[in-house]
């Protein structure tokens, strides 16, 4: 397919292959994770100026040190938040038995088993990683871009190296996730966790390297919390019922730990949702993982080294091929509302009042009683006919 027919095909593909609300979604889900990259970043700056007394806070030095905790356990839910429905829209991409149009519903309606059973198909190497990045088939890109076989081998070498970089991050991201769950889980349902705790041994050489404070968060779990528990005996008895206590340090590693993560989030959430809005674009056909940059498309390569000068020489030669026929769109989202009376004046009067407002459409429930009444027809039906037999 030539640059000009994927133009005039590309929005049906998109329509029938993908779907508008996925479509959409992975243009939404990846702009938002950049901007909430940024966001938690400035919890570190936040944390420093508490420190040197730039910002303003809690003159006691107990209640100035739970400030700090709590700016730190506020940055890791955030992370933990874009972490958790990273996961959950891997999962939906890479499988194989997930139309595209439910990549949304699955994004928008996932449960933690959805999440568990990822992680479970990633250890156990059930992930195919080139499906999951939206990497393009080789044997397209040499047919359609008049590829050479050494060209074509040398996309292939990449691209694979590549894979190997992101199952790689993902088991980062999904080990600090297990690692740091029991406290993400408590400050989002029940809120037990409590700030300043001081951490020292009555062993001098334990207390070598340690961090000086830490957050606590208490849980109940039937049992030991996978291979991240360590068992123990010593647990205040006060604390019985709560027999699980899950430990943040408060440190710069801590804070370098979270930043290196946040990233390789950021970073995978990019290159994923981008590559397979390129496909979408290109009618599943040609194309090559890209970004936009100023106003300009880049090729891109997920990897941790840089390409030696012969590779780059190839590496721009066969860009050029790919790119001569590879369409690239620049995406916005807009919203037309066609409101008019009563929908109208409730706009108004919630913004106004409450300052927030709901639209709901019944489209989509008037579409569901239709085909269940043609479901129930069928039902009746088939019912009637076994009666007959």
């Amino acid at each position: 397919m030539n640059l000009e027919e994927k133009k005039q095909k590309s929005i049906d593909f998109v329509v029938n292959s993908l779907s508008w609300e996925t479509y959409s979604l992975l243009h939404i889900f990846s702009i938002n994770v950049r901007y909430m990259t940024r966001f938690i970043e400035l919890s570190r700056i936040v944390s420093h100026k508490i420190e040197s007394g730039e910002i303003k806070g809690p003159t006691e030095a107990a209640d100035l040190m739970r400030t700090k905790h709590l700016v730190l356990l506020d940055s890791l839910a955030r992370l933990m938040m874009i972490i958790e429905a990273t996961l959950a829209l891997l999962s939906a991409i890479s499988d194989s038995r997930t139309p595209g149009g439910k990549i949304a519903n699955r994004m928008l309606r996932y449960d933690q088993n959805q999440i568990d059973a990822f992680i479970s198909h990633l250890k156990n190497r059930q992930v195919d990683v080139w499906r999951l990045a939206g990497f393009p088939k080789i044997r397209t890109l040499q047919r359609n871009c008049g590829l050479t076989k050494s060209e074509s081998k040398f996309v292939w070498e990449l691209l694979s190296e590549s894979c190997d970089l992101i199952r790689e991050t993902l088991d980062q991201i999904v080990d600090f996730y297990e690692k740091n769950r029991i406290i993400y889980g408590k400050f989002k349902h029940g809120l037990t966790f409590l700030l300043g705790f001081e951490l020292f041994s009555q062993s001098r050489e334990a207390n070598r390297g340690l961090p000086p404070t830490a957050i606590l968060v208490l849980d109940r779990r039937s049992r030991q919390p996978g291979e991240i528990g360590i068992y123990a005996t010593g647990l205040p008895k006060q604390l019985d019922w709560f027999n699980t206590v899950s430990m943040l340090s408060y440190s710069d590693e801590t804070f370098k730990k979270h930043n290196g993560i946040l990233h390789d989030v950021e970073k995978l959430v990019t290159h994923i949702t981008n590559n397979h809005l390129l496909r979408a674009e290109n009618c599943g056909e040609d194309y090559f993982p890209a970004e936009q940059r100023n106003g300009i498309w880049t090729a891109t390569l997920y990897l941790r080294r840089d390409l030696s000068q012969g590779e780059q020489d190839t590496f721009e030669a066969v860009m050029r091929k790919i790119f001569s026929n590879a369409y690239t769109v620049n995406r916005s989202v807009v919203f037309n509302f066609n409101l008019n009376g009563q929908a109208l004046e409730k706009l108004y009067e919630g913004i106004l009042k409450d300052s927030v407002a709901t639209i709901f459409s019944n489209r989509d429930q008037k579409k569901g009683r239709a085909c269940l009444a043609r479901r129930f027809v069928r039902w009746i039906s088939k019912m009637l006919a076994s009666r007959i037999i």
